[in-house]
């Protein structure tokens, strides 16, 4: 079972930031990233638009250029905001990097950027446009689709694009049979945000193929791992 660190395990670290990708890979197989586009137009690592969520500054990321979303507290560390550039920088090429697109319209750049790092990248999002667009720009791209409940009409949009992967929702992963249906039509399931360990158990049990988790202990059970 692959371990994904959710934010760079973002209950354990500031979340989206340097220190939270650089401590994540060096125990997960993968590291999952935020994306936005900043004022400035360079992509940036953030869960939210609005800046009052994560920082002490006001706006959204939008607003202001990577190098302002840089500077900023996240948090209340010492690290800021980062461009999605310097996520891959500090990540091992062997540790796997999922893109989360928050919005369409970043697939072509976020593709571009990847394209600069040996290392494997799946790209997600929960906005079919964005998962569409990421096909469009690269069709050897690893795509996956974040579920919410509409799940048969999920699983239809994943084979309508190809996508590898299915994002699921860890409460939906116990409470329905997603994870063998997914499975029937070619697709790994990865339940998320698993924060706790009976719940990594639970999944598991149910066969999911990955968990996205916040923190490194939901794991610590499994053995080799951690």
């Amino acid at each position: 079972m692959q371990l994904i660190a959710h934010r760079g395990f973002g209950h354990r670290y500031p979340q989206n930031t340097v220190r939270a990708f650089e401590s994540a890979a060096a125990v997960a197989d993968g590291v999952e990233v935020d994306v936005r586009r900043s004022g400035s137009d360079d992509l940036v690592a953030s869960h939210y638009g609005r800046l009052r969520l994560i920082t002490d500054s006001g706006g959204r990321v939008a607003d202001h250029s990577a190098d302002e979303l840089e500077s900023m507290s996240v948090e209340g560390s010492d690290w800021g905001i980062p461009r999605l550039e310097r996520v891959f920088e500090v990540v091992p090429d062997d540790v796997t990097v999922e893109l989360d697109l928050k919005e369409p319209g970043l697939a072509d750049a976020a593709l571009d950027v990847a394209a600069d790092a040996d290392n494997e990248v799946v790209v997600t999002s929960f906005y079919s446009d964005a998962i569409w667009e990421a096909r469009a720009a690269d069709a050897d791209a690893a795509l996956s689709y974040n579920f919410d409940v509409r799940l048969d009409r999920h699983l239809t949009t994943t084979e309508l694009i190809g996508c590898e992967l299915a994002n699921v929702h860890w409460s939906l992963c116990l409470a329905t049979d997603i994870v063998s249906r997914a499975h029937e039509r070619g697709l790994d399931v990865y339940a998320w945000p698993v924060g706790a360990r009976p719940v990594a158990w639970a999944v598991r049990r149910r066969g999911v193929d990955g968990v996205v988790a916040t923190n490194p202990g939901v794991c610590e059970w499994l053995e080799g791992r951690i």
